[in-house]
């Protein structure tokens, strides 16, 4: 009735231009071998219809109707600079509508000159409206060669030619709570209706105007001098071709349009803070835990982030300026419950992926990575000897390989879609990026015949013998640390779950049954080899061992870093062969006691540390996993109260304190650590609150 029947009518004129297209396209030879295609389109925009348009402001009604009058002017069905009634109209209520809300909102936040979004729009009767614009839905559907050439080759926010300024790092400084906009505490940015999937709605603000164009502009490559005297068979070392992206797509349009206004951090994270601490009550403890959040949650956005021109997002893991794979996927994990409500930490997050995208294509084998050689300042102005010798180019920082940064990849491109319904991530680049990934590991079942070499490693460069067993070779823990049995289990248990993950994409956005195969192939291989390889006996039970060579040599132990046979349960690795967690309480009973050579006690501080930092430190980041992963209340607090009672007063975390000794740690700028300390507080808040209210 009323609204309803006018976009039913509008339904029926988009179908039936479909039905039309189809029959025009393939010929009447081949119409039946297509009506179920165009069966399921007609429902598709039915459902579309009702759902983006039933609760269309006058803002969005506005810019579709300026949009199918611009496509009009471009065929020549309306003249240039001819006033449309329906825009006109659609133009002066806008006005209004802002006026009135910019007077009961105390003006636009300030510094950005925007208004804040409105929470509860005053509904009005735009059936007229809507029907005149279904009067120019011919406009868009008919949008021919002609028009789509002109958009092709309009710009669209052109990046600036060469390479992005690197902003200096910056140092943590003291968290203050700072007083927010009284619009930006009432509200956050709210995230428009992006859909979840392709983005072909023309009510889509970040869809190009020419349905399904993308732009490309120029890859550079040279956006730095060559050095004198470099041998012609290192040159391809100083190129940068593939650094930056050169696809101006939907995600690139977003970020445009939301990068003039971002702040790191945004108004999201100062509410999550406050709510976080609201509910940690006002008890001593948690006041000091109160603290702590402040300072560690919105430590990545405030010191480590920066948004590239291309859209893309470089952070570094805190005192050291580099952008780890593994980090950089940790470092914004904490920050994926807001997503689904902020656009700017969607931007930031697709940025990373994006940016990690760039990094494996780069060089799959790379763990960290940097925008210009010297990316310390410390002057180098040229590749060394040995720089050759370990696989660096000035943008692969560190070619020792680690399995995990290629999982932390895929997880949080996984968890992200899952958590935002937004899968415009998933296009060409990263299908490809997620095929090299595959490739990569599968190459590394078999070692011998893999070209990897690093010279830290022994055997020059091979590494440690191995027996070919299914288990996929690594070289390097997720500490930096090289392995010394090469079949690193937590890290091939991380590749099964990022397999799975790779198969539910292939599936339900690919549609691509040989990728969801091939992926579930290697993970269903890789998780048999470590129930056949990585399982030992000890002390009558079974357990996990950290590290094998398939041939029969074993290590047990575990490491802080994620991940570790601790963190299973976290990296939500299951497997038939363990239905009931039996192994992994066998294996977490071994590691959280004395016989793991890497766990360190005294009378106060009981923890894991690791090889990297030496005997007798406890890492924080373990103490933190240990709470994530136990259904033990009073296990969880004692957890917290170490975090708390070790941090030297600084309220930040840091890479490792001495046991009996808090106050003497290691790295004082670590934000993998801050961030996953503040995920630990966000889900046990209510735990901690009732636990110091007694």
């Amino acid at each position: 009735t009323g609204r309803e029947s006018v976009l039913f009518s509008l339904h029926q004129r988009v179908c039936a231009r479909l039905c039309t297209r189809v029959l025009v396209t393939m010929g009447s030879g081949t119409v039946k071998c297509y009506m179920g295609v165009v069966l399921i389109a007609q429902a598709l925009t039915l459902v579309y219809i009702f759902q983006a348009m039933r609760q269309l402001p006058a803002q969005r009604e506005y810019e579709m109707a300026s949009a199918l009058v611009q496509l009009g002017e471009l065929e020549g069905k309306v003249a240039v600079g001819e006033e449309v009634p329906l825009v006109t109209r659609l133009r002066a209520q806008v006005e209004r509508e802002e006026a009135q809300f910019n007077a009961n909102a105390k003006g636009p936040l300030p510094g950005t000159g925007r208004t804040p979004p409105r929470a509860n729009p005053t509904p009005r009767d735009t059936s007229a409206d809507t029907l005149q614009l279904a009067d120019h839905a011919d406009l868009l559907l008919s949008h021919g060669n002609a028009g789509h050439e002109k958009a092709l080759n309009s710009p669209v926010g052109a990046p600036k030619e060469g390479h992005a300024t690197q902003l200096p790092p910056r140092q943590p400084t003291p968290a203050q709570p700072q007083p927010q906009p009284q619009a930006a505490q009432e509200e956050a940015p709210r995230a428009l209706a992006l859909g979840t999937g392709n983005g072909q709605s023309p009510l889509d603000p970040f869809e190009d105007p020419s349905p399904g164009a993308v732009h490309f502009v120029e890859d550079k490559e040279w956006l730095y001098p060559l050095p004198k005297g470099v041998e012609d068979e290192h040159v391809w070392r100083y190129k940068s071709t593939g650094l930056y992206w050169t696809k101006q797509d939907r995600l690139f349009r977003k970020f445009k349009h939301y990068n003039s206004t971002l702040s790191l951090p945004p108004p999201s994270v100062q509410q999550k803070i406050e709510q976080v601490c609201a509910t940690l009550g006002t008890s001593q403890h948690g006041q000091k835990l109160c603290r702590m959040f402040r300072k560690c949650y919105p430590n990545t956005l405030e010191t480590t982030t920066n948004m590239l021109h291309d859209g893309t997002t470089y952070i570094i893991t805190g005192d050291i300026p580099l952008m780890w794979m593994r980090d950089s996927s940790a470092q914004v994990h904490h920050y994926l419950p807001l997503a689904p409500h902020d656009p700017y930490i969607q931007v930031i997050i697709e940025g990373v992926i994006r940016r990690q995208i760039k990094w494996i294509h780069l060089d799959p084998y790379g763990s960290s990575y940097r925008l210009f050689l010297d990316f310390d300042h410390a002057g180098k102005k040229k590749l060394t000897d040995w720089d050759f010798k370990s696989g660096r180019t000035i943008h692969v920082a560190m070619h020792n390989y680690e399995i995990d940064s290629l999982c932390y990849f895929v997880k949080l491109s996984y968890q992200y879609w899952r958590a935002t319904g937004i899968a415009d991530i998933f296009d060409d680049e990263w299908k490809s990026a997620a095929q090299l990934i595959i490739d990569t590991i599968r190459k590394e079942q078999d070692h011998e015949s893999s070209d990897y070499r690093y010279p830290e490693l022994p055997a020059q460069g091979r590494g440690n013998p191995v027996c070919k067993c299914g288990l996929s070779w690594v070289g390097f823990r997720p500490s930096d640390d090289k392995c010394e049995q090469h079949y690193l289990i937590p890290g091939n248990m991380f590749a099964v779950v990022a397999m799975r993950y790779i198969s539910e994409v292939a599936v339900e956005v690919y549609a691509d049954v040989r990728l969801k195969e091939d992926a579930l192939a290697l993970g269903t291989e890789i998780d048999d080899a470590i129930h056949e390889h990585g399982v030992v006996t000890k002390n009558g039970h079974q357990i996990y061992a950290y590290e094998v060579n398939g041939c029969g040599k074993t290590n047990l132990m575990d490491d802080a870093n994620v991940p570790s046979l601790l963190s299973i349960p976290y990296l939500n690795y299951t497997t038939r062969h363990d239905p009931h967690r039996e192994l992994y309480r066998n294996t977490r009973n071994f590691i959280l006691s004395s016989q793991n050579p890497h766990f360190f006690a005294d009378a106060s501080h009981q923890g894991i540390g690791s090889p990297h930092t030496g005997r007798g430190r406890i890492w924080p980041m373990s103490l933190v996993m240990q709470a994530l992963t136990s259904d033990d209340p009073e296990e969880v607090m004692r957890m917290v109260e170490m975090l708390r009672t070790t941090d030297a007063g600084t309220d930040f975390m840091h890479e490792s304190f001495t046991v009996g000794s808090p106050n003497r740690y290691t790295r004082k700028w670590f934000a993998w650590a801050n961030s996953l300390f503040s995920e630990l507080i966000i889900k046990k808040a209510d735990l901690i609150s009732s636990h110091y209210s007694k």
